[in-house]
């Protein structure tokens, strides 16, 4: 295994725990430093961490995909996975935007040679 692609394995790890440490980190912190003790209710200790568990989830499917994908166009897999891991769906939409054009491109480039004379 590269070098790189240790690094990339150990990011993805962090982006998955990015989501419950944050939350853990934005709820948990202000609850201990307030002087009468009240806590946050159920409810709301539920809603957060499911919150901050999807968006987890949303981040390792968005770079899942992306990996494949990349894989299979032959593209930078890991660089796709980051980005997918890191900026979620608008990643996806850039990816498949680059696609698009790519594919344009080789059409553009086929019918160059190939156009018949007028």
């Amino acid at each position: 295994m590269k070098r790189i692609e240790k690094v990339a394995i150990v990011l993805i790890v962090a982006g998955a725990l990015q989501g419950p440490a944050m939350w853990c980190l934005l709820h948990y912190t202000p609850v201990l430093m307030q002087a009468n003790g009240k806590g946050l209710s159920f409810l709301q200790e539920v809603l957060g961490f499911g919150s901050a568990l999807a968006a987890s989830l949303i981040s390792l499917v968005c770079a899942g995909w992306l990996y494949l994908e990349a894989e299979r166009q032959n593209h930078s897999k890991w660089v796709w996975c980051l980005l997918g891991l890191l900026f979620k769906l608008p990643a996806v939409a850039v990816f498949y935007g680059f696609a698009i054009l790519e594919t344009l491109k080789k059409d553009r480039n086929a019918n160059n040679g190939t156009e018949p004379i007028r």
